[in-house]
């Protein structure tokens, strides 16, 4: 034998072998792109007897898959260069069911002369690889979901928030749709299901007449639907393939068969939210334009979603109940409506925080005082929640017993500055008390450490120049007063944090931007609603705590009081007494209301003369129903009443005033006391 045909004998020989033993798919091809010989691997993959595969082409012996498999050997052999890992996905007649991926190389043979006498093939069935690679990446995402989920869940304590961003999360990531709907557990419509959020892939969103219900409301579902299904099991359901006649879901007149139909929606995970047990809601996943279909892993993943979603809407609903508890506490403790003041015209607003925001420690009060005056207070408890609003409470109270004692606003503050210093807990309060009297269109103030009050003049909000001072809580500080006078038309302003610290501006800008709005809208009446409205739709600015606000704007007396300054001499009670007759007569008063304020003035004025030796001052002024007497002294002595003898001579001034009045009683001041009476009229 040559060796010419030894070689060819031994290329046969290796062919033959590589054709029996070779575990990927081999084929040879002729010239016309028909089939010659496969082995078995491919015998195996194209699925058609060897007696109806050889001499014809991949398109006839396969058709669907073989026109590609042609087109590819065509372009093998017109090119003469070898085609390799081409990716064909396709169905044989061995996989008539499924679709399969083949990786597939295709060479040109030639003859020993260089002629091309045909093509070669080599082939691989990848497809459960493949299958790996797309479940590993569907693995993946399905852990990058629930690391999403994790990070929203934590991000509100807000019970519609937390679902919005559950729907949000999920579409399009794990759904094309996704419907929540809540139990509603209180009220009239207990145990309806009331819709709370509803998401769309953006491809049905763009359709503009596509719609599946209503983002709110209550919905009802009809018996043998999936959500009726789940809310009757408690149980998870998945609908692998919907039927093309999903019961209609009777809800504002659109059925959910159609909504199934238009959109084409073809599987359903559908899941119970459960707290403590009881089931609290229901949450639908769908998936329609995208092509996919839920299985036992989609399943898996919803119930992991589910389940995290449950627990943070019971922790949310645990807060919103804690909010709506101290909210409640917080307004009880608040003036439902501020008394009438004398010589004050108030404005009030309170505003709770927005979104996640917990109830804060925010007051403000007016308290009536002697002789017509008011005291005026507003504090800020630092910290939130039940506990900020229950010492507010306590600090409330106790700034009207302190107030109704005549105490100085510097007093005020250093007894309220030891109560919360005594507190269990340590805590930080701010607050401004001042006291109004109208007699003198005075306003005394004092400052713990809140923020700056404004006063409007003339139109012109300015900042009052008051010392900050420190806030309650600190211990042991001396608090300074000032007096501010605060004519009729005058106003001022006292505020809280939230309205002027917002995100991205310092505190200071926030006051200018309240001082610029009180400018602008400076007319009697609606200063705070029209300050309020020009802050508030700034929406740059995010207001997340308390405000409250009070405006108090200084009226004119309808009469001028008397004031008389009189000497330590004995006839200071006579001057005293014809000064107060003449005026209760030009203001009207009757003979009877006369004699008694008389008696009274002159009572006053000789306790003074008689035991501080002080130059006494009158101050004599009407109010609806009461005529106010006080007399001044530079003696910080307290009078004392005493019962007397019959014998004696004196004594009984205290008690003739005390019949005579209303009320009566002693306030210090700086330099003596104030003794006044209410005598009625």
């Amino acid at each position: 034998m040559n060796p010419a045909d030894l070689d060819v004998r031994r290329a046969l020989s290796l062919l033959e072998a590589l054709f029996a033993d070779a575990a990927v798919g081999l084929g040879m091809f002729d010239a016309d792109l028909r089939y010659l010989r496969v082995n078995g691997v491919l015998h195996d993959i194209i699925g058609v007897p060897l007696e109806e595969l050889y001499g014809r082409r991949p398109s006839e012996a396969m058709p669907g898959f073989g026109e590609g498999v042609e087109a590819v050997l065509r372009r093998v052999a017109e090119t003469g260069v070898a085609l390799r890992e081409v990716e064909l996905r396709g169905r044989t007649p061995a996989t008539p069911d499924a679709d399969h991926n083949y990786l597939c190389s295709y060479f040109p043979l030639t003859g020993p002369d260089g002629a091309a006498i045909g093509l070669a093939s080599i082939v691989r069935d990848v497809s459960e690889r493949r299958q790996s690679v797309i479940d590993l990446a569907a693995a993946h995402d399905r852990l990058a979901l629930l690391s999403l989920v994790g990070q929203v869940i934590g991000s509100s304590l807000s019970t519609r928030d937390t679902l919005a961003a559950l729907a949000a999360l999920t579409v399009p990531r794990f759904a094309d749709h996704c419907v929540v709907d809540l139990v509603d557990l209180e009220g009239e419509q207990r145990g309806l299901l009331r819709r709370m959020a509803l998401v769309h892939v953006e491809e049905v969103r763009e359709a503009g007449d596509i719609a599946w219900r209503g983002n709110s409301g209550l919905v009802t579902y009809p018996p043998g639907h999936p959500v009726t299904t789940v809310i009757a099991s408690g149980s998870a359901l998945l609908v692998r393939d919907v039927p093309g006649e999903l019961p209609d879901e009777e809800t504002h007149n659109l059925p959910g068969s159609q909504f199934s139909r238009q959109v084409g929606v073809r599987s359903l995970l559908v899941l119970p939210l459960t707290s403590r047990g009881i089931l609290t809601g229901v949450v639908s996943w769908a998936v329609s334009v995208s092509g996919r279909a839920y299985d036992d892993a989609d399943l898996a993943v919803a119930e992991e979603i589910a389940g995290r979603f449950s627990v943070a809407l019971d922790n949310a609903h645990a807060y919103e109940t804690q909010q709506a508890v101290a909210l409640t506490l917080q307004r009880s403790l608040l003036p439902r409506q501020l008394p009438e003041s004398e010589g004050l015209e108030p404005e009030s607003v309170y505003l709770p925080g927005a979104g996640d925001t917990e109830v804060g420690g925010d007051w403000f009060d007016l308290i009536p005082l002697s002789t017509g005056r008011t005291g005026i207070v507003i504090g800020d408890v630092m910290g939130r929640g039940i506990h900020a609003a229950a010492v507010m409470g306590q600090l409330r109270a106790a700034t009207r017993a302190f107030a109704v004692l005549d105490l100085a606003p510097a007093e005020v503050l250093r007894h309220l500055d030891e109560l919360v210093v005594a507190l269990d807990a340590v805590q930080i309060v701010t607050c401004v008390y001042a006291v109004f009297d109208p007699s003198t269109s005075t306003l005394t103030i004092a400052n713990a450490g809140h923020l700056p009050p404004l006063v409007l003049h003339d139109g012109v909000a300015q900042r009052l120049d008051l010392d900050t001072g420190t806030p309650l809580g600190i211990g042991a500080v001396r608090f300074v007063q000032r007096d501010v006078a605060l004519p009729p038309g005058d106003a001022v302003v006292l505020y809280t944090d939230g309205l002027v610290e917002t995100r991205g501006s310092d505190l200071d800008d926030g006051i200018e931007r309240l001082r610029a709005a009180l400018t602008a809208h400076s007319p009697v009446g609606g200063t705070c609603t029209s300050a309020l409205r020009a802050l508030l739709d700034d929406d740059a600015v995010e207001y997340d705590d308390d405000v409250a606000m009070l405006v108090l704007r200084a009226t004119a007396a309808d009469r001028e009081p008397l004031v008389l300054r009189l000497p330590a001499r004995a006839e200071a009670p006579r001057m005293a007494r014809d000064a107060a007759r003449t005026a209760l007569s030009g203001w009207g008063l009757s003979a009877d209301v006369t004699d008694n304020v008389a008696l009274v003035v002159s009572e006053l004025v000789t306790n003074a003369v008689l035991h501080t030796g002080s130059s006494p001052t009158l101050r004599l002024r009407t109010s609806t129903g009461a005529v106010y007497v006080e007399v001044t002294d530079d003696d910080s002595r307290q009078p004392r009443m005493r019962d007397p003898e019959d014998d004696e001579d004196s004594g009984r001034g205290l008690h003739l005033i005390e019949a005579l009045s209303r009320r009566w009683n002693v306030r210090t001041t700086a330099s003596g006391k104030v003794v006044w009476a209410e005598i009625p009229c």
